[in-house]
This record gives C-alpha cells, sequence and structure tokens, in this order.
C-alpha cells in the first residue's frame, strides 16, 4: 500500500490518520508518474516537467500513462483489436512500447476474452443438463453408497 503523508490534504479533506497526528519532519510533494514526451518519441520528460495534474486541474489518474492499464482500459471499450495495425501503432508510438508488445498484449487479452466464454458456455450446458434430468436419470443407490447424495440440490431431488 502506498502512503503519502498528507497526500490527502490535496483534495481538501484530510483523513483520520493524517489529522490524529502532527508531522514532524519536511512536507513532501508527490513525485508525478513518468510521462512519454510529445516532443521526443521513445522517451519519457522530465521528472522536474512533469506535472501531477490534468487539464481540469485534478490529480492525474492512477496509471494514466502505464501501458498495460491503457492498453486494457481500451479493450474493455473496444477501440483497440489485434487486427488494427493502425490502433496497434498509435499506442506504441504514444505510449514508448514497442508495437509487437501492444500486439501480444492485446492477443493476450483476446485469449482470456475467448476462455471467459467457453467457461461460460460449458456452466450454462452443464446447468441446462442438470435441470433437465430427471429423477430415473440418477442412480440412487450409488449416490447413496458413495456419499454423493448430499452434494445435490433441491431442484434436482424434486
Amino acid at each position: 500500500m502506498e502512503y503519502i503523508r498528507d497526500g490527502c490534504r490535496e483534495n481538501g479533506e484530510v483523513c483520520k490518520k493524517c489529522s490524529e497526528k502532527d508531522w514532524v519532519g519536511p512536507r513532501f510533494s508527490r513525485v508525478p508518474a513518468l510521462y512519454p514526451d510529445p516532443d521526443k518519441p521513445g522517451h519519457y520528460m522530465s521528472v522536474f516537467n512533469t506535472l501531477t495534474t490534468d487539464n481540469n486541474r485534478q490529480l492525474r489518474e492512477v496509471d494514466d500513462v502505464a501501458p498495460r492499464a491503457v492498453i486494457k482500459r481500451l479493450y474493455k471499450a473496444g477501440t483497440i483489436s489485434s487486427d488494427n495495425v493502425e490502433q496497434l501503432k498509435d499506442v506504441s508510438s504514444r505510449y514508448c512500447v514497442e508495437e509487437k508488445d501492444v500486439a501480444s498484449y492485446v492477443k493476450h487479452l483476446e485469449g482470456l476474452k475467448m476462455m471467459s466464454a467457453i467457461r461460460e458456455n460449458e456452466r450454462r450446458k452443464k446447468r441446462e443438463k442438470e435441470c433437465s434430468k430427471t429423477y430415473e436419470d440418477y442412480d440412487w443407490n450409488t449416490l447413496i453408497d458413495s456419499g454423493k447424495l448430499n452434494s445435490l440440490k433441491v431442484m434436482e431431488l424434486d
């Protein structure tokens, strides 16, 4: 867990931890996360030139330029796919990441989504199969002998 003493004051509120005890040492300010330099593609801006706030004078969002977080956010929004090479190039140049790495991560996310859909279909089919069973479909003696009668659901016992 990351904690910055008096970091809560930036939002205008003081948390319980900061209000209970006074700070003895010097006050620290936030060190901004790295931000890609628009003037030098493939490089990051100096920490001293990087702002901690966005255009609306709000604190920058966590992981606003973290490549994986941005790619995941774009993928969930449906604005990036492994088929669209232009999008991959754009993200690659904007966030200082090689294009092959962006494509690899997008394919990984697509694979995760596909596996999730497969598992969902399997669960749905299993539920349908369980719901369609009748009293005669069960081998009651085997269920009793193996002790699995307790694992049946109410709808299966009706």
